[in-house]
């Protein structure tokens, strides 16, 4: 069952656009946007999450509904069901290789951080040695 973000007046269903590709291609547009300030990641979640309710019933049944097409809810929710599953996978591999790089980026802050006060601690010496 294939699921749909958005559908298009006097179009079949076939030619809507379906959920998993609108998400995929606003969370690439999102990072792509992120990327000069260092968030690509953060916008590429943010985007692949931000339509994520049109995954329910409720939405694949409004759209159906509006294009007076049959509401067949148990095709539905079993189609469903298995697309929840696939996103969640996904969603769950990504938010694991976003949590390894903020690991690697705060290990990377407090060794700049550390060698910062070094550095002003090693200039405060030397002029406190010139001084005498």
């Amino acid at each position: 069952m294939q699921l749909y973000a958005h559908s298009l007046p006097d179009m079949p269903v076939e030619e809507w656009q379906p959920l998993d590709q609108h998400l995929h291609n606003v969370g690439e547009k999102a990072a792509e946007f992120a990327e000069p300030f260092g968030a690509a990641e953060w916008a590429r979640i943010a985007g692949q999450w931000h339509d994520a309710g049109k995954a329910t019933l409720a939405w694949q049944a409004y759209l159906r509904r509006a294009h007076e097409i049959d509401d067949i809810t148990i095709i539905i929710l079993m189609g469903l069901v298995l697309s929840m599953v696939k996103y969640f996978y996904r969603w769950q591999v990504m938010l694991r290789k976003l949590v390894k790089k903020l690991k690697r980026q705060r290990t990377c802050h407090q060794q700049q951080k550390q060698k910062f006060w070094s550095y002003l601690s090693t200039a405060k010496k030397k002029r406190m040695h010139r001084e005498d």
